[in-house]
């Protein structure tokens, strides 16, 4: 049975650690350029009138009026969490601070979650059924391969780490850190 602790001390020191990782890890995040920020006070947001802008076109034969589709959708408002549990007898036993390397990881995912969202929407955005001109597959790839880009930098980063530990710890301590983090 997992055991909670909740000393201030224990999480001040997570806190301090969490945000200063979400501060490190949002620099990196791509979903500012993809996405308008939109602030709200609801549960859910009505998007009325979005449309396409018609394309520009040689002049010739006099202007050609066109309006803009009269489309909407709800955009719900959704809450996320990742908790860790840790055991406290895990915590006394840690000699290698694999609590410590595993829990860093949390602000990374926490910052990076919006960009797996707009991955996500934009590499399915043609089977979801807004099928249209307006999603470019070949934009959608380039978004993609951006994000994944990101994350890849994000696993370097915690390779290097692997790297320190593996200097510290002897190769069994290391095989079976590793072999524990498989569990």
């Amino acid at each position: 049975m997992a055991t909670v602790i909740s000393t201030g001390l224990l999480l001040k020191g997570l806190r301090a650690e969490f945000m200063a990782g979400f501060e490190q890890a949002q620099k990196d995040t791509v979903y500012q350029k993809w996405a308008t920020r939109v602030v709200s006070n609801s549960d859910s947001e009505r998007y009325r009138g979005l449309g396409t802008v018609p394309q520009m076109r040689e002049w010739g034969n006099g202007r050609e009026v066109k309006g803009l589709r009269t489309e909407a959708y709800n955009v719900a408002n959704m809450k996320y969490e990742a908790t860790l549990e840790v055991d406290r007898d895990e915590i006394a036993d840690d000699q290698t601070g694999q609590i410590r390397l595993r829990a860093s990881q949390l602000p990374i995912r926490a910052a990076t979650h919006k960009d797996y969202l707009i991955s996500l929407l934009l590499e399915n955005g043609g089977t979801s059924g807004f099928n249209s001109y307006d999603f470019d597959r070949e934009q959608a790839r380039a978004i993609r391969r951006e994000i994944v880009g990101l994350h890849a930098r994000t696993m370097m980063l915690h390779l290097e780490a692997e790297e320190k530990i593996r200097k510290i710890l002897t190769k069994e301590q290391f095989d079976k850190m590793r072999a524990l983090m498989k569990e």
